[in-house]
């Protein structure tokens, strides 16, 4: 199909179905707002209306080679009847045949439409240079479908969380093992960054299992402190076998002890004690590790280098652990000291690539925390550590995160899939990569890898919360919705959270949940563009139009803020006005922008499903195209 596109139309009841663009609207045009996978249960239904379809044959269409329970097609229909207007004794367009199934009873009417393709819209003129910052456009990111992936994600990812149980359900489905911190028994309690470090080092070990499932450092170490027996941990994080251990320093001595305990009746499987000096504790975590393995069967990398980037000198691993202890805790003074750690360890061995590694991801959190400022010390840690260690996982992430940065997304993208390669397994490297792959428009790949990276490390709230966003985007809302409140559920504190559940209940006409979310949301800009959002829920649209004139009053300036101006754009497209919302979305697009700024904005543009609506406006393509220019 070349210079023509044939669209099949459906026109059943008040409503007009375009199969080809996707689209379902009523008979006086308006667009309705569908998630995708209702829109294909719909689409299923009207294209065999009358005939009986039993349950297991819509599940096999709606949701191929995936195993899913019947709520979801129980919640699926009755999205979709809610969007049809049915009452639950007005069954106009579906009806339930009990012990059988469904059937789509309207009259449809199916008529075929060709079509020229729209022709290509004039250049744009070039509009006054502005100086902005990926700091102030964040002001409204988290309202934008993109607010974890570009506010921070690569680094929120390793926040530590005190989850409640119920936060996972999915039953183990192969052998798997969750390394907890190792505790440490020092009489002057100063050995916590060994403890946990020789723990992350073992965990590492253990990854490269290809038969092995490991737990991610996030979710094994949000246990620390919380005295929690095994069986509950072991169920918490669904793995069958639990390594704990402990540390203790005197002098130059170190006793470490490690024991492999079966999560289902905790029963110790394996334990030993080793009794090191501090300068001969390189092997310990590699014995610690192959016991393991041997204990469980399974085998560990046969590669000739299993650790790449690592020292030969005990001090710099020493100091590379502290500044790894502080650089997870994030705090700010935190990531100070882990830079002056880092650098320590550069001073003793100055070839000591995961040193690099780690110097390089606290320039990262360190830009993400100057308004974006990309400095020259970030690029010499980042190509160090690659030249260092090529087969260093963390050393192409760190690339990965500085090259974007600097407005490089192809270089970016080879980097994470270097980092794939080389550690499939690691929740940061699947993270990164899956915010990457997403905003470059892989978005099936990107949803992959971060159900990957949810899998490994379940009880991350920004994992969950990033895999919200990434489905809401898609259309799957009623699975976004589930994940976001998985993830409030792990931190209710979590940065914006509210806003994104927001956002997703209004797509899915939740109107009641919407506005609780909106209420838990501080006053401001990011509240009025929820508000504004949720003009249709019921008695709200007074409140909703005064929330907009806010937002407006905002991007009321000769070149407002480009996170305003997607926002207020969002809004208009919602209500329809496609003209208004079009010239706004110019208004957040400048030639004269750094490169890193138009990705972001390019990144709302596509990712937004408010401005799905769009898409399909030859003016659409123009933007984009902008957008992408050199």
């Amino acid at each position: 199909m070349t210079s023509q596109q044939v669209h099949l139309i459906y026109e059943f009841g008040d409503f007009r179905l375009d199969a080809l663009r996707r689209v379902l609207s009523r008979s006086d045009g308006e667009p309705l707002q569908v998630t995708g996978k209702v829109f294909d249960a719909l689409l299923f239904f009207v294209e065999r209306a009358g005939q009986l379809l039993d349950k297991r044959t819509l599940l096999e269409a709606l949701w191929p080679k995936v195993v899913v329970e019947e709520s979801n097609l129980t919640q699926t229909i009755h999205t979709l009847r809610r969007l049809l207007g049915e009452r639950p004794d007005d069954h106009r367009f579906i009806v339930t045949v009990p012990g059988r199934g469904y059937r789509f009873v309207a009259q449809v009417m199916t008529r075929a439409i060709e079509e020229a393709p729209p022709p290509a819209a004039a250049a744009e003129p070039a509009p006054q240079p502005r100086d902005v910052t990926l700091g102030r456009r964040r002001l409204l990111a988290a309202g934008a479908a993109a607010m974890v992936v570009l506010a921070g994600v690569v680094f929120w990812l390793l926040q530590g969380s005190h989850a409640p149980h119920s936060a996972v359900a999915a039953a183990p489905a192969q052998l798997s093992i969750a390394v907890l911190p190792f505790v440490d028994m020092s009489e002057t309690q100063d050995q916590a960054y060994f403890g946990e470090g020789l723990s992350e080092e073992i965990l590492n070990l253990l990854a490269q299992s290809t038969t092995l499932r490991v737990t991610a450092r996030t979710s094994s170490f949000s246990f620390k402190g919380r005295n929690a027996d095994i069986a509950t941990i072991a169920d918490t994080l669904k793995v069958t076998h639990v390594l704990e251990g402990s540390v203790r320093k005197s002098g130059d001595r170190v006793r470490i002890t490690a024991q492999l305990v079966d999560g289902a009746g905790s029963s110790h499987l394996w334990s030993h004690t080793y009794d090191r000096d501090r300068t001969d504790i390189f092997g310990v975590q590699d014995e610690i590790a192959t016991a393991v393995a041997e204990a469980l069967h399974v085998r560990l990398t046969g590669d000739a280098d299993p650790r790449p980037g690592q020292t030969a000198s005990a001090v710099a691993f020493e100091r590379y652990l502290q500044g790894k202890y502080f650089l997870n805790r994030r705090g700010d003074a935190d990531v100070a000291r882990a830079q002056e750690y880092f650098q320590q360890a550069l001073q003793v061995d100055p070839d000591y690539a995961r040193a690099w590694a780690g110097l390089a991801g606290v320039y990262s959190i360190s830009g993400e925390r100057t308004s974006g400022v990309t400095s020259p010390e970030w690029g010499t840690a980042v190509e160090r550590a690659l030249r260092l260690g090529p087969n260093l996982a963390e050393a192409h992430v760190r690339a990965a995160q500085y090259y974007w940065r600097i407005g490089k997304p192809d270089a970016s993208e080879l980097h994470c899939k270097r980092a794939i390669a080389l550690n499939p397994s690691d929740a940061l490297v699947l993270s990164v990569s899956a915010g990457k792959s997403f905003i470059a428009g892989h978005w099936s790949e990107g949803v992959a890898l971060q159900r990957r990276a949810v899998a490994v490390d379940p009880l991350a709230a920004v994992g969950r919360a990033n895999l919200g966003v990434y489905l809401s985007a898609v259309g799957e809302w009623d699975e976004a919705i589930v994940e976001l409140e998985k993830a409030r559920a792990l931190s209710p504190t979590l940065k914006d959270i509210d806003s994104v559940v927001a956002r997703v209940q209004i797509l899915r006409q939740s109107f009641d949940e919407a506005l609780a979310a909106i209420e838990r949301i501080p006053a401001g800009l990011l509240r009025d563009h929820c508000s504004a959002l949720a003009y249709r829920a019921p008695g709200h649209l007074a409140a909703a139009n005064e929330a907009f004139a806010r937002l407006r009053k905002a991007g009321d300036v000769p070149v407002p803020d480009a996170s305003i101006a997607i926002a207020i754009a969002e809004v208009y497209a919602f209500r329809g006005d496609t003209v208004a919302a079009l010239q706004w979305v110019d208004r957040a697009l400048l030639p004269t922008d750094p490169k890193e700024a138009r990705l972001w904005t390019r990144g709302e543009m596509l990712q937004s499903p408010f401005l799905r609506i769009l898409h399909p406006d030859a003016r659409w393509s123009t933007l984009i195209a902008r957008a992408d220019a050199p």
